[in-house]
């Protein structure tokens, strides 16, 4: 799995690409508490190159919410393709990750 990191401004854009599953996800974890931990931003995850999520992806997301649960960063999701979103909506995580439909709607009232 590829995780390319983009800081932009007060953005930090997480992008990985193939499956997110047992075997990937603590890469992708580990490449997520490394933005929390090392900048200030706000961090958008484009999961529009990923093909498929397990949930070992949404355990490594759920990580991540948590970290930054009282802070003022803002921690999106966008690009979920039809499989991905159906992950999201079936196991609840809709309602506990904010995600959106593209880049610019999780641009949306960030600073």
């Amino acid at each position: 799995m590829n995780i390319e990191v983009i800081d932009d401004g007060g953005v930090s854009y997480i992008r990985p690409e193939g499956k997110l599953d047992s075997t990937t996800s603590a890469g992708f974890e580990a490449a997520m508490l490394d933005v929390v931990q090392s900048r200030s931003s706000d961090i958008l995850v484009d999961l529009g190159q990923v093909s498929f999520m397990a949930s070992a992806g949404l355990r490594a997301l759920l990580g991540v919410a948590k970290k930054l649960a009282n802070s003022e960063r803002a921690l999106r999701v966008y690009g979920l393709n039809t499989l991905v979103r159906e992950t999201f909506e079936i196991s609840g995580f809709v309602s506990i990750i904010d995600v959106r439909t593209d880049e610019a709607d999780a641009l949306d009232g960030l600073a």
